[in-house]
């Protein structure tokens, strides 16, 4: 996107995504919010790296102002290392009430919304770019706190 401008669109969108993430939080109990705000974010920075695992960039590598560092510095033990790093940030945040299905079920709706993001970004733009990346972060953030809530006990 060459365009930095925000336009009406891009505003109705930031405070349409704030309220939902405030209204998902607020439908949680107080001492579980912190751990799905760290979560969340953790989560769905997380599932980024198959972006950059798998997929191909859109744009053009010289003029990315931070794709080539990043692409070119992921590579699958890094992978496996952010994986280790989320499972154990699940466990500690959500000790003693671990739960498998939970987990299990978050995971699965994150992957199903990265298939389905890689599928729409592949047909649009040929891959990704640092503007998708973002909206999937964004989008990744509230598909969390949604099944985190509805998983609630």
């Amino acid at each position: 996107m060459k365009d930095s401008r925000l336009g009406t669109f891009g505003v109705l969108t930031l405070v349409f995504n704030a309220l939902l993430k405030f209204s998902l939080l607020r439908a949680l109990p107080p001492s579980a919010v912190p751990a799905a705000l760290i979560l969340s974010s953790t989560f769905s920075r997380y599932f980024l790296c198959f972006f950059l695992l798998t997929d191909q960039y859109a744009g053009k590598l010289e003029q990315s102002k931070s794709h080539s560092v990043v692409a070119k510095s992921l590579n699958t033990t890094d992978f496996l290392f952010a994986t280790l790093w989320t499972v154990i940030a699940w466990i500690i945040l959500y000790y003693p009430h671990f739960s498998l299905l939970k987990f299990f079920t978050i995971t699965t709706a994150l992957l199903l919304s990265y298939f389905f993001l890689k599928l729409y970004f592949k047909n649009k733009l040929g891959g990704y770019t640092g503007d998708t990346l973002d909206a999937a972060e964004q989008i990744f953030e509230v598909i969390f706190l949604i099944f985190n809530g509805l998983n609630q006990k």
